[in-house]
């Protein structure tokens, strides 16, 4: 796991999580409830490798296993769930250099027509997303309207 980086060196929250495998957000909950030695200076948590490696396999312990019948069922639900997913691309959710892509004309050009309000789009935070299906049909539209 982590035991190449020495017993004396102690890791930040996220990193160790990337170390041990693990969300970081349920190490700090678990060393928060002190299941997991960490120390903690100021708001910051520090963990020692070793010590989280040996935590969280003793923690996992045998639900970590699985058997060949479990295995099998998790492939079978997730066939399904991805049988459910794949499509011809219509439902498609992109950026604007996915965007541009779409519509063969550059990323400059896509801002300036959701500027305009030429392209419908979608808000996520600070992002901008754009369905393929509604672009590609904006795109037949503007031809259809042009011949």
């Amino acid at each position: 796991m982590c035991d190449d980086l020495g017993p004396a060196r102690l890791l930040p929250l996220r990193r160790m999580a990337g170390h041990a495998g693990v969300p970081w957000a349920w190490l700090k909950e678990q060393a928060e409830a002190g299941n997991i030695p960490g120390l903690k200076a100021g708001n910051r948590w520090l963990f020692a490798p070793d010590v989280v490696g040996h935590a969280v396999r003793a923690m996992a312990g045998d639900s970590m296993s699985m058997t060949p019948h479990k295995i099998d069922q998790l492939a079978d639900a997730i066939a399904e769930r991805l049988a459910g997913r794949v499509s011809d691309g219509a439902d498609e959710i992109g950026d604007v250099h996915d965007a541009a892509k779409w519509l063969g004309c550059s990323v400059p050009t896509i801002e300036r027509a959701v500027r305009r309000g030429e392209i419908p789009s979608i808000k996520v935070g600070r992002l901008r997303r754009f369905r393929r299906a509604d672009l590609i049909g904006m795109n037949e539209e503007r031809g259809q309207a042009h011949e």
